[in-house]
């Protein structure tokens, strides 16, 4: 009988550390979804960061005419007209917090290209643009720094 008066104890003993490993298990488990959810979340930001980019890029390229300030973004190209902001909306209802912004666009160090697929007569010219996109719900920017090359110009003796 004393052997089972001295074991009374250690029932309650292991049942007190079972509850500690379970509750150290639940805030481990915890722990590692939110971590997920802030890495799905940070993700889901720069992707709609990259979308609004992609946008602001194809809106640029529409009007392209680099002899005006901002390559001309912000004139009537016909399906977009907006005067030029700091930072554009690139769809208020279906995106509300996608944004871009045309910081630069300046001649290209490197002066007039020549494809390959054109004939060494034919050049174009290349320009530097950056772009940045942002989206406000996230929290999330990135920016992006694209070459454009502008319209075939003569290389002939005349043009150079």
């Amino acid at each position: 009988m004393k052997s089972i008066k001295s074991q009374r104890g250690f029932i309650l003993l292991v049942a007190i550390i079972a509850c500690a490993i379970l509750a150290a298990l639940g805030v481990l488990v915890f722990s590692l979804s939110t971590g997920d959810l802030r890495t799905s979340t940070a993700t889901l930001g720069e992707k709609k960061a990259l979308a609004a980019v992609e946008s602001g890029f194809h809106l640029l390229t529409i009007p392209f005419n680099p002899t005006q300030p901002n390559c001309n973004f912000g004139v009537n190209s016909g399906a977009y007209t907006a005067a030029y902001q700091k930072w554009a909306n690139v769809d208020p209802v279906n995106a509300p917090g996608d944004q871009f912004n045309i910081s630069s666009c300046i001649p290209s160090p490197f002066g007039r290209v020549t494809p390959s697929w054109y004939s060494t007569d034919i050049a174009m010219e290349a320009f530097d643009i950056q772009l940045t996109g942002r989206n406000t719900k996230y929290n999330s920017t990135i920016s992006v720094d694209v070459g454009i090359a502008y319209r075939p110009v003569d290389m002939t003796t005349g043009q150079r």
